[in-house]
């Protein structure tokens, strides 16, 4: 039930980064997360109304703050409010070789992603 889904603010596992350059804030409600950096807002996930993951965004990441071309897909548990992301075939290089779908991503530093294990995995830039 719609009423069911948990505001995603409370228990988001994005952490906003502090850096003065590419500061990640982020916002949202029980339909949406969007984040926003220095270069984009990006929408990461629209959930339906029984609580599940409706549809997940692609969203596309330029090789900014560390990061390479590609796709990756982020989704929101409706139950926990955790982020969630996978990576998707098409990028250059391997930036979140580290994360499986499912796995919580905390954003650490920009360009920098913690792993549910506690791994730090920091993507490398590959665009030539």
């Amino acid at each position: 039930m719609r009423n069911n889904i948990k505001p995603v603010l409370g228990g988001v596992a994005l952490l906003i980064a502090g850096a003065a350059h590419g500061m990640v804030s982020v916002a949202g409600d029980s339909n949406e997360i969007t984040v926003q950096t220095d270069h984009e807002n990006v929408t990461f996930i629209e959930i339906n109304g029984n609580g599940f993951t409706a549809r997940s965004e692609s969203l596309s990441v330029e090789s900014k703050e560390g990061l390479s071309d590609g796709y990756y897909t982020v989704s929101v548990s409706a139950v926990t409010g955790e982020a969630l992301v996978s990576e998707r075939s098409g990028n250059n290089g391997r930036d979140l070789s580290a994360a499986t779908y499912g796995d919580v991503v905390e954003i650490v530093e920009t360009g920098s992603f913690r792993i549910a294990d506690g791994e730090v995995f920091t993507p490398k830039a590959t665009k030539e």
